[in-house]
C-alpha cells in the first residue's frame, strides 16, 4: 500500500517535552497527537476553524520517525515491533560487544520492518548496524560516519530569571539536533481536499515550529511531501496489527476484541500518559491527562480492523475551568499495519 509522507527536515534544535516536569530529558519520537494537535491550532490560526470539525475525521497519521539522507537518497525507519516471537534473531555464537549492539536497534528500516509484516524474522547482522538504527544492506566506513552524526543531542544550561520572590537559577535542557536527517510521518487522506487542509497547515507549521521554545527558533523545519511510499502488505489473511501511533479508543468493546483471550503471548504494547499544557492565549492552564497507546503495538486482528486501516477516537481534553473554551482535542486515531504471525 502506498502512503504520503511528510518529511521535517529540522534547520534548528528541537526539544520534544516528556511527561517529566523538567527539560533534563526529551522525547525521542514525534508522536501523532502532537502532530494532529498543531494542525488543529494552525487552522484556527488562519482562520480556518471550522476546518477543524471538517476535517478531523478525514485524515489519519502515524508518529513521526526517524529518515537520514545518504548519498542523496531517503532511508525511512520505523520502530521495531514490540514482540520477540517475529523480530530479529541474534546468533547464538555473537559476541558480548555485537549482543549489546543488538539490544541497542530500535528502528528498522521499511524494506527489513516488511520482512517482519510478513511474517519472515531478521536474522541480525552486525553490518547492517550503527547505533539504533538496522539498515536493510551492509554500511561502509563512510556510511556509518554519516549515520553517527545524524541525530545527536546535548544538553544545554540554562538560566531562569529571577523574581521579586525568587533568586535566577540554573536549569538544563537537552536538544536535539538533526544533520542529513530528520522526521517523518505516514498519512492517509479520504480526500484531495484534506491532504490540501494538512499540507497548508504543515507549510505554515515550517515557520512555527514543533516542541519547545519556538519563540527562539527552536523546532523550524523545511518540509518535503512525498506522495508514494510504499509499505507492503502481507497478501495473506492478517492475525494481528501493529499501531504506528499514539492509540486510543472509547470503545470497551473494540479494546477487548482487540486485546482478547486468544494468542495473548503474541500481544505486546506499552502505556505513554499524554497531556501538556494549553497553547496561547490560555499558556497556564494544563490540559487534563489521558493514558493511550505507544506506538509498535501489536494487537488482535478485528472486524473493523479487516476494513479500515484506522482506528481510535478522538478525546476532548478541556480542563473544567474552560469548559466554555473551543474543544482540545487529543487524537487517538492513527494508522495500523497488518502482520501475519506463522502459527
Amino acid at each position: 500500500m502506498q502512503y504520503i509522507a511528510f518529511r521535517f527536515h529540522f534547520n534548528a534544535p528541537l526539544h520534544l517535552s516528556d511527561s517529566r516536569e523538567d527539560l533534563t530529558t526529551a522525547e525521542k519520537v514525534l508522536h501523532s497527537d502532537t502532530i494532529y494537535a498543531a494542525i488543529m491550532q494552525i487552522w484556527a490560526k488562519l482562520g480556518k476553524a471550522t476546518w477543524i470539525e471538517e476535517y478531523k475525521n478525514a485524515f489519519h497519521l502515524s508518529s513521526a520517525f526517524p529518515f537520514l539522507e545518504i548519498e542523496n537518497k531517503i532511508h525511512y525507519f520505523l520502530p521495531a515491533l514490540r514482540f520477540p516471537s517475529n523480530s530479529i534473531t541474534n546468533k547464538e555464537d555473537t559476541s558480548s560487544k555485537e549482543r549489546k549492539k543488538f539490544k541497542k536497534i530500535r528502528y528498522l528500516e521499511i524494506p527489513l520492518y516488511t520482512n517482519l509484516l510478513h511474517g519472515t524474522s531478521i536474522e541480525y547482522a552486525l553490518d547492517n548496524t550503527e547505533g539504533e538504527f538496522y539498515f536493510s544492506h551492509p554500511l561502509d566506513a563512510a556510511t556509518r560516519t554519516i549515520v553517527k552524526e545524524s541525530i545527536t543531542t546535548q544538553t544545554i544550561p540554562r538560566i531562569r530569571k529571577g523574581t521579586a520572590e525568587a533568586d535566577p537559577e540554573i536549569f538544563y535542557m537537552q536538544k536535539t539536533y538533526f544533520n542529513n536527517a530528520g522526521f517523518y510521518c505516514l498519512a492517509i487522506c479520504d480526500t484531495p481536499e484534506a491532504k490540501q487542509a494538512i499540507s497548508i497547515a504543515l507549510k505554515t507549521l515550517q515557520y512555527e515550529g514543533f516542541g519547545t521554545d519556538r519563540t527562539v527558533g527552536n523546532g523550524l523545519f523545511t518540509l518535503h511531501i512525498e506522495d508514494n511510499v510504499e509499505i507492503a502488505h502481507p497478501k495473506t489473511t492478517p492475525t494481528h496489527y501493529t499501531n504506528l501511533g499514539i492509540f486510543g479508543t472509547e470503545d470497551g468493546n473494540e479494546l477487548q476484541e482487540m486485546i482478547g483471550n486468544q494468542q495473548t503471548e503474541k500481544l505486546s504494547y506499552e502505556i505513554i500518559k499524554r497531556g501538556g499544557w494549553i497553547s496561547e492565549p490560555h499558556t497556564t492552564y494544563r490540559k487534563r491527562s489521558i493514558y493511550m497507546f505507544q506506538a509498535g503495538g501489536v494487537w488482535n486482528t478485528t472486524s473493523k480492523l479487516h476494513t479500515t486501516s484506522c482506528v481510535g477516537s478522538i478525546f476532548d481534553l478541556r480542563p473544567d475551568i474552560l469548559k466554555g473554551l473551543h474543544p482540545i482535542y487529543r487524537v487517538g486515531r492513527t494508522i495500523f499495519l497488518p502482520i501475519s504471525i506463522p502459527s
